[in-house]
Protein backbone atom coordinates (compact mmCIF):
# COMPACT_ATOMS: atom_id res chain seq x y z
CA UNK A 1 0.00 0.00 0.00
CA UNK A 2 1.24 3.48 -0.86
CA UNK A 3 1.88 5.73 2.07
CA UNK A 4 0.37 9.21 2.15
CA UNK A 5 0.31 11.53 5.14
CA UNK A 6 -3.41 12.08 4.74
CA UNK A 7 -5.97 9.54 3.53
CA UNK A 8 -7.67 12.10 1.27
CA UNK A 9 -4.38 12.77 -0.51
CA UNK A 10 -3.85 9.04 -1.05
CA UNK A 11 -7.34 8.62 -2.50
CA UNK A 12 -6.87 11.57 -4.86
CA UNK A 13 -3.48 10.20 -5.94
CA UNK A 14 -5.03 6.78 -6.70
CA UNK A 15 -7.86 8.40 -8.69
CA UNK A 16 -5.34 10.32 -10.78
CA UNK A 17 -3.38 7.14 -11.44
CA UNK A 18 -6.54 5.35 -12.57
CA UNK A 19 -7.56 8.18 -14.93
CA UNK A 20 -6.48 7.54 -18.48
CA UNK A 21 -4.88 10.72 -19.77
CA UNK A 22 -3.92 10.90 -23.41
CA UNK A 23 -0.87 13.05 -24.05
CA UNK A 24 -1.13 15.21 -27.16
CA UNK A 25 2.07 16.03 -29.03
CA UNK A 26 2.63 19.75 -29.24
CA UNK A 27 4.07 19.47 -32.76
CA UNK A 28 0.69 18.02 -33.82
CA UNK A 29 -1.02 21.01 -32.17
CA UNK A 30 1.29 23.35 -34.07
CA UNK A 31 0.43 21.71 -37.41
CA UNK A 32 -3.31 21.86 -36.69
CA UNK A 33 -3.09 25.55 -35.75
CA UNK A 34 -1.10 26.27 -38.93
CA UNK A 35 -3.85 24.55 -40.97
CA UNK A 36 -6.55 26.64 -39.28
CA UNK A 37 -8.10 23.60 -37.59
CA UNK A 38 -8.02 24.78 -33.96
CA UNK A 39 -9.86 27.16 -31.70
CA UNK A 40 -8.29 28.31 -28.46
CA UNK A 41 -9.34 30.00 -25.24
CA UNK A 42 -7.25 31.13 -22.34
CA UNK A 43 -8.27 29.53 -19.07
CA UNK A 44 -5.75 31.38 -16.90
CA UNK A 45 -2.46 33.22 -16.90
CA UNK A 46 -0.77 33.72 -13.55
CA UNK A 47 1.76 36.42 -12.78
CA UNK A 48 3.48 37.36 -9.55
CA UNK A 49 0.90 40.13 -9.02
CA UNK A 50 -2.33 38.65 -7.67
CA UNK A 51 -4.13 42.02 -7.68
CA UNK A 52 -3.43 42.40 -11.42
CA UNK A 53 -4.40 38.79 -12.10
CA UNK A 54 -7.67 39.25 -10.26
CA UNK A 55 -8.42 42.61 -11.93
CA UNK A 56 -7.75 41.15 -15.39
CA UNK A 57 -9.85 38.05 -14.63
CA UNK A 58 -6.67 36.00 -15.03
CA UNK A 59 -6.66 36.94 -18.74
CA UNK A 60 -9.45 34.45 -19.49
CA UNK A 61 -10.87 34.61 -23.01
CA UNK A 62 -13.66 33.23 -25.13
CA UNK A 63 -13.13 30.74 -27.97
CA UNK A 64 -11.36 32.19 -31.02
CA UNK A 65 -9.52 30.86 -34.03
CA UNK A 66 -5.95 29.94 -33.10
CA UNK A 67 -3.55 31.64 -35.51
CA UNK A 68 0.01 30.39 -35.91
CA UNK A 69 1.38 33.94 -36.07
CA UNK A 70 0.19 34.48 -32.47
CA UNK A 71 2.71 31.91 -31.20
CA UNK A 72 6.47 31.60 -30.87
CA UNK A 73 8.32 28.37 -31.65
CA UNK A 74 9.14 28.06 -27.95
CA UNK A 75 5.41 27.90 -27.09
CA UNK A 76 5.44 24.40 -28.57
CA UNK A 77 8.73 23.27 -27.03
CA UNK A 78 8.96 24.56 -23.44
CA UNK A 79 10.23 21.75 -21.23
CA UNK A 80 7.66 22.69 -18.57
CA UNK A 81 4.79 22.66 -21.06
CA UNK A 82 2.49 19.78 -21.93
CA UNK A 83 -0.83 19.00 -23.57
CA UNK A 84 -3.37 16.30 -22.84
CA UNK A 85 -6.83 15.37 -23.98
CA UNK A 86 -9.53 15.93 -21.38
CA UNK A 87 -12.56 13.71 -20.92
CA UNK A 88 -14.70 16.17 -22.91
CA UNK A 89 -12.33 15.92 -25.93
CA UNK A 90 -10.91 19.37 -25.27
CA UNK A 91 -7.14 19.65 -25.20
CA UNK A 92 -5.64 21.16 -22.05
CA UNK A 93 -2.41 22.92 -22.97
CA UNK A 94 0.04 24.34 -20.44
CA UNK A 95 2.74 26.67 -21.72
CA UNK A 96 5.54 27.26 -19.27
CA UNK A 97 4.02 26.61 -15.87
CA UNK A 98 1.65 29.55 -15.62
CA UNK A 99 -0.22 29.80 -18.95
CA UNK A 100 -3.24 27.52 -19.20
CA UNK A 101 -5.23 27.12 -22.42
CA UNK A 102 -7.86 24.86 -23.91
CA UNK A 103 -8.02 23.88 -27.57
CA UNK A 104 -10.65 22.21 -29.68
CA UNK A 105 -10.67 20.96 -33.23
CA UNK A 106 -12.92 22.81 -35.60
CA UNK A 107 -15.28 20.21 -37.01
CA UNK A 108 -17.30 22.49 -39.28
CA UNK A 109 -15.41 25.34 -40.97
CA UNK A 110 -18.57 26.84 -42.51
Amino acid sequence: MDYAPHAGVWIEHKQQQEKKVKTIRRDWIKRQIAKGNMEIRCKMVLTDDYAYDNDSNFQKSEWKLAKIEDFNESDFTYSTGHASQAEDNLINWTMLCNHYYQLRLITDKN
